[in-house]
C-alpha cells in the first residue's frame, strides 16, 4: 500500500487482508523545541497504538512547541498527567 496525500491506498480486491493493520499517524518533531518542522506520515511500529499530537505550554507557549507522532497508550497516558503538556490522543489513522 502506498500513502498519498496523508491517505492510504486501498487493498487490490484480489489482495489478501492482514489480520491487523498498522495504525498510520502524522509525524512531525521539530529539531529544537520551537522549531519549525514539516508533516509526515509514519506507519506505527507494533505496540505503538495511538496518535499523539502534544503542545508544550511552558516555559512559553509557542505556535511551533508542539510534536505529533505514534505512540503508546500508557506513555501518552502518562504524558497527560503533566501541567506543561496538553495531550490529544486518538486511535484512528491520520487523527493527530
Amino acid at each position: 500500500m502506498g500513502v498519498l496525500c496523508g491517505f492510504r491506498e486501498t487493498s487490490d480486491p484480489g489482495e489478501e487482508t492482514p489480520a491487523a493493520e498498522a495504525l498510520w499517524c502524522n509525524r512531525c518533531v521539530p529539531i529544537r523545541m520551537g522549531g519549525l518542522c514539516i508533516d509526515r506520515v509514519e506507519e506505527c511500529a507494533e505496540g505503538l497504538d495511538v496518535c499523539v499530537h502534544v503542545t508544550i505550554t511552558y516555559p512559553h507557549p509557542s505556535s511551533n512547541s508542539y510534536f505529533k507522532r505514534c505512540s503508546r497508550r500508557f506513555v501518552a497516558d502518562n504524558m497527560r498527567r503533566s501541567q506543561h503538556l496538553t495531550v490529544h490522543i486518538c486511535e484512528t489513522d491520520f487523527c493527530n
